[in-house]
């Protein structure tokens, strides 16, 4: 059996560390310090490209609620958790400290984090100073950058010191620390489907002169760092798949999401390009396309389906940021990956030829399939 490497080696790897979102930052300060002007500077800089979360640690008590309110009297009369929307807006009042997963949840729906405050957390920092020069006087980890009023400043010689009025400066500063961090992309084939419509196994079938398991991979190989086929164990000896390195699905009876949720658990700090192997009309340039198109501050980044306009999840970039997002809707019950993506806020992308993401899953479409490819092989030749 040929398993690849991820299957045996990094089943107990963990994800990167991040307090609210993969691309965070704090900001921390006395009070008055201009905290809350370099954040909201920063926001609005940020605003026309970023769906931007904001974060705020208070150390004293806060109360978002208001004496003589439904809500208030619902919280009076022994309510936890309360929420409340209208059609643009929703609130999620919970009364009671939260722990960090929790706090991870609420916020990896957006693009980027700024937060202000948090200074004791193991995150990236802005440290201000205050018009004074002063600053706060205990030892802070992680600390990127000094902001203040000077025209320069030497307390910290190796670390980068910005003038509080730069703000774009500062924000050139901090989206290229977050565009380093974008993670590797690997390729994943999907073939574990069992073809009850087709009756026979799609992934061996033959649409270019071999399996459609190897052309897909051979396709997607150029544009990434490397590619394995997903499979069930009991198709490790395939032909067509014993030659190619491999990742047996751990998740058993969830469909695509599971092979998608086994990819992500064996490398949670890559992102995945996955793709069906049902698809006979992909070509090399669908995949520069999404590659291209790729926006690793979204959850995901897809296609969307010719007519439907809805997000086509069976060849589409997943970011390690969706993985909570593809076990959250897995708990609840929905195995879909189009409804993941549809509640997600993905990157979506037109497709520059309708035809990419065709599938075929029955003999007729087969027939047909096999029929325009030979076509179009006749009139180009």
């Amino acid at each position: 059996m040929n398993v690849h490497k991820s299957d045996r080696d990094t089943k107990h790897q963990r994800g990167p560390h991040y307090l609210f979102n993969p691309y965070e930052i704090a900001i921390c300060g006395f009070k008055n310090s201009g905290k809350t002007t370099l954040a909201t500077s920063v926001i609005s800089a940020l605003a026309d490209t970023h769906d931007i979360g904001y974060a705020k640690h208070d150390g004293h008590r806060f109360e978002m609620d208001h004496p003589g309110k439904d809500t208030h009297r619902a919280a009076a009369a022994g309510a936890r958790t309360i929420r409340i929307n209208d059609d643009e807006h929703h609130a999620l009042i919970h009364r009671g400290a939260t722990n960090e997963f929790d706090q991870r949840a609420a916020m990896l729906q957006a693009d980027v984090v700024i937060a202000e405050g948090c200074k004791r957390a193991n995150i990236d920092k802005i440290v201000m100073l205050d018009d004074a020069a002063t600053i706060l006087d205990e030892e802070l980890e992680n600390v990127i950058a000094y902001v203040g009023t000077a025209p320069s400043w030497s307390g910290a010689a190796e670390t980068p010191y910005f003038q509080r009025d730069d703000v774009a400066a500062i924000v050139d500063f901090v989206t290229a620390r977050w565009a380093a961090r974008v993670p590797p992309l690997r390729g994943l084939v999907l073939t574990g489907g069992r073809s009850t419509r087709m009756q026979q196994d799609k992934s061996g079938l033959q649409y270019h002169g071999v399996s459609q398991t190897e052309f897909v991979h051979a396709l997607l190989a150029p544009h990434m760092r490397d590619v394995l086929v997903s499979t069930r164990a009991e198709q490790a000896d395939k032909a067509d798949h014993a030659g190619l390195p491999q990742l047996h699905d751990r998740f058993h009876g969830l469909g695509p999401i599971g092979g998608i949720l086994t990819a992500m658990q064996a490398d949670p700090a890559a992102a995945w390009l996955v793709v069906a192997c049902d698809l006979p009309f992909l070509e090399s340039g669908t995949f520069e396309a999404l590659v291209s198109g790729r926006n690793p501050f979204k959850p995901a980044t897809a296609f969307r389906g010719t007519g439907n306009g809805l997000p086509e999840p069976l060849c589409a970039i997943y970011e390690p940021k969706a993985r909570y997002r593809l076990h959250q809707f897995v708990g609840l019950g929905c195995h879909c990956p189009r409804k993941v993506l549809i509640n997600s806020d993905p990157q979506l992308l037109d497709q520059a030829n309708p035809q990419w993401l065709d599938n075929v899953n029955t003999p007729e479409e087969l027939e047909a399939a096999l029929a325009v490819i030979a076509a179009t092989a006749t009139k180009g030749a």
